[in-house]
């Protein structure tokens, strides 16, 4: 991303997909029901196999005289992984606690009011996909008027979405088959308010990703 190599960014992202794809049809055609490993396995494999492209030398690289030390890459990469620990914790033991104390029934509106925020994180993906390659581009040449007016359209969209969504949540249960789950629908409407504000943080956070302070950011999920 920072190398704006924007296109092979995406097609590493996508060949990922489609190779962890194509290992679990595999899987499921073989048997009616894969274990847990085989699945984790086409995951893994995925990004292994699709990683390797990444190595390839690129014709005209202005980039290969660019060295990056293995201190920085490890003081960049070590808190990313208790980040994502973190975010993972998050996202799965309030629906632990959800189950033991409450039971399946509320689990089941839990669950499915937080599986419809992927409409409001879908949205936010493809602008997360770009911003950083123009924060990291324009920052360097300190163009910090216009990484702050594209920084309040991105905001402001996902604003405007988020208020759809809270006032239109049927539509949205619609979309994600969640018509049985109408009388709980408030649960919906609370979590995409909170989505919000997080993602809307996470485009303020990128200032921390590019000064490689990413433990900063992991502090602060952890709070």
């Amino acid at each position: 991303r920072s190398l704006m190599k924007t296109m092979k960014f995406n097609l590493l992202t996508i060949a990922a997909s489609i190779i962890t794809l194509s290992l679990s049809i595999y899987f499921f055609s073989r048997q009616t029901n894969p274990t847990a490993t085989q699945i984790l396995s086409a995951y893994g494999f995925g990004y292994m196999i699709s990683l390797g492209f990444l190595f390839i030398p690129e014709k005209g690289d202005r980039n290969n005289s660019i060295s990056i030390s293995n201190a920085t890459v490890i003081k960049y990469s070590t808190p990313l992984i208790g980040s994502t620990l973190i975010e993972w914790l998050l996202n799965f033991s309030n629906q632990f606690v959800i189950k033991e104390y409450l039971g399946y029934e509320e689990l089941s509106k839990y669950a499915m009011a937080f599986r419809s925020l992927f409409v409001l994180r879908f949205i936010a993906s493809v602008f997360l996909m770009y911003y950083p390659v123009v924060y990291y581009r324009d920052i360097a040449q300190r163009r910090f008027r216009f990484i702050k007016v594209f920084r309040i359209i991105i905001i402001s969209v996902l604003a405007l979405s988020s208020l759809a969504m809270v006032l239109l949540p049927r539509l949205v249960y619609n979309i994600m088959g969640g018509q049985k789950y109408y009388g709980s629908i408030e649960l919906f409407q609370i979590l995409i308010v909170a989505d919000f504000i997080r993602i809307a943080a996470s485009f303020y956070g990128i200032i921390l990703t590019y000064e490689i302070k990413t433990h900063v950011n992991m502090l602060i999920q952890l709070i």
